[in-house]
């Protein structure tokens, strides 16, 4: 059975599907038919589903904000990944690199989290594309290894970015931004 919350001058309350065709809207409310109960927009991703919106800013290199349906903006972290700090060497490279692969461009999102700082943590796809993987790929990001274990694709990732000395692994010394937060 289907219930909808009805509210016109009263409290809410539930209602089963036969009371909503006898309810009356107020006229001053445009509304649809009563027999077809609207489908609310959507307003944020959602976890497990594939939600295609536009990227309209970069934060850092794993960072963005995604506009959703036109209207709902949102952070998102890229999943299993964390690219240098902004202080940090290759900092500013990884979030030259982020730009030009998705600023002002439509990207797919899969949400797989809520991080503590309220930014939605998702895999991104550009063009059928895995863009988590093209940062470490690139050597414009680590292989966030505490967050995605389980990932494979990444490890193997950043071990051939490694060997090839590709982006950040071209200094021997680079700090992972994990250890750099810290010293900072």
């Amino acid at each position: 059975m289907i219930l909808a919350v009805v509210s016109i001058l009263s409290p809410p309350r539930l209602v089963s599907p036969a009371e909503t065709n006898a309810i009356q809207p107020n006229s001053a409310i445009p509304s649809a038919p009563l027999s077809t109960p609207p489908v609310p927009a959507e307003r944020s991703p959602r976890k497990g589903v594939w939600v295609t919106g536009r990227v309209v800013g970069i934060t850092d290199g794993d960072t963005f904000s995604f506009l959703m349906g036109g209207r709902s903006l949102h952070k998102i972290r890229l999943y299993g990944i964390d690219s240098p700090e902004r202080g940090q060497a290759f900092g500013k490279k990884a979030k030259q690199r982020l730009s030009s692969l998705i600023y002002k461009r439509d990207v797919e999102i899969l949400e797989t989290d809520i991080d503590r700082d309220d930014r939605v943590i998702a895999r991104v796809r550009c063009e059928g594309v895995d863009v988590c993987l093209q940062m470490v790929e690139g050597g414009y990001a680590w292989w966030f290894e505490r967050y995605a274990p389980e990932d494979r694709d990444l490890e193997r990732a950043e071990l051939e970015a490694r060997s090839a000395r590709r982006g950040l692994w071209s200094d021997p010394h680079a700090i992972p931004p994990w250890a750099y937060r810290k010293l900072h």
